[in-house]
């Protein structure tokens, strides 16, 4: 019975480190290419994927700014040879801006009231100044009129960039009262006591800055562009200059955050790198902001400049456009120029003695030196 004991407890024993032995070895599994020959290629065609969004998107943004410069220098040429809207909108010249440009062009339609349809519909991005203002983008569209009949800066849309150009605007037919309803009569008092609250705030500021031409209150009242340079190319350089810089740190940031979202997709991330990634996002955004806020003071930078040479120094603050909900001042402070420069004659003989006695030692020490090599 002891010797039964014995075996028992060591069967036991036995049986328990068997059990330890197996749940601690470790099973070898080998991966062959072909197993994960799918996964690559599906991970490849992800990255690639978004490798081309991204490359498209930046040609579009470019596209779109390029088309902006062209469609503003055009706009004055526009004006002096042709006398109405009808005629500037059909011209060949603008026609052929549009076809050239590389873009899709695309007629939309919309009143006052469907404005947040049509912008679902385009998926047009608000900018950071429309949501604390509660304003749609298509207002900046809707303000258009045959003066300024395209919008100051290309809008982030869903299917890429845009730049809105007024076709026409159909005049509403007249009403009766009676069959007018609150809301219509509600939003067109609005609108009138709005307009005439932005004329009288406009005309203050105007008559204020005349007095005034520095009150620092009512230049802070808009967006105050002050510009100094040499000429026209000059300033769209430096903006170029500018919106390069802004698109390598965004593309920089892009592309760590591409690679963080690599990372996410392999379950290989780290939790900084997903912190990084909500840091990184918030930083896109904001140079996002930051080009816009370029984009719109190049505009109004390229109309300062165009409209200098009919400006004249000591004249002050003029009224440059009005619009439904924007007015433009201008002022010209000084004006670069080129003048000849005066040499008193004295100065101009010492300077030709000076070359005529250069040229004469030049010739000299030829001349010794090719005897030299003679004498040799």
């Amino acid at each position: 019975k002891g010797e039964n004991d014995s075996n028992n407890s060591g069967e036991q024993l036995d049986f328990v480190s068997s059990a330890l032995n197996d749940s601690n070895q470790t099973e070898k599994k080998e991966v062959s290419f072909e197993d994960v020959r799918e996964e690559i290629r599906l991970r490849i065609i992800e990255e690639d994927r978004l490798d081309a969004e991204r490359d498209a998107k930046e040609l579009a943004r470019e596209a779109s700014l390029q088309f902006l410069d062209q469609i503003n220098s055009l706009r004055d040429q526009l004006n002096s040879k042709y006398s109405n809207f009808i005629q500037r909108r059909n011209s060949n010249e603008l026609k052929s801006l549009i076809a050239e440009s590389g873009g899709v062009a695309r007629e939309i339609s919309f009143t006052q009231n469907d404005m947040n349809v049509q912008t679902a519909i385009l998926g047009i991005e608000r900018r950071e100044s429309e949501r604390r203002n509660n304003r749609e983008p298509l207002q900046e569209v809707f303000a258009l009129n045959e003066r300024l009949f395209f919008t100051r800066s290309s809008r982030t849309v869903r299917d890429g960039y845009a730049v809105f150009v007024l076709d026409r605007k159909t005049k509403e037919e007249a009403g009766t009262f009676e069959k007018a309803s609150f809301a219509d009569l509600y939003r067109e008092y609005s609108n009138s006591l709005r307009n005439d609250a932005f004329n009288d705030w406009s005309e203050q500021t105007y008559n204020g800055l005349l007095q005034d031409e520095s009150n620092q209150t009512l230049l802070k009242r808009g967006s105050h562009i002050s510009i100094d340079a040499k000429s026209l190319s000059a300033l769209q350089s430096s903006f170029e200059s500018q919106n390069q810089r802004l698109k390598a740190r965004l593309g920089k940031l892009e592309s760590e955050r591409g690679e963080i979202s690599k990372a996410e997709r392999e379950s290989n991330a780290t939790a900084t790198q997903v912190a990084r990634k909500v840091v990184l996002d918030q930083l896109i955004d904001d140079l996002r902001i930051e080009q816009d806020e370029s984009n719109e003071n190049r505009t109004l930078s390229v109309q300062l400049a165009e409209a200098c040479p009919n400006l004249k120094i000591g004249s002050g603050w003029s009224e440059l456009e009005r619009t439904e909900d924007l007015a433009t001042f201008v002022k010209l402070s000084d004006v670069y120029s080129l003048k000849a420069t005066e040499v008193e004659k004295a100065d101009v003989t010492t300077r030709v003695s000076e070359i005529e006695r250069a040229r004469a030692e030049s010739a000299r020490d030829l001349i010794l030196e090719n005897l030299l090599q003679g004498a040799l």
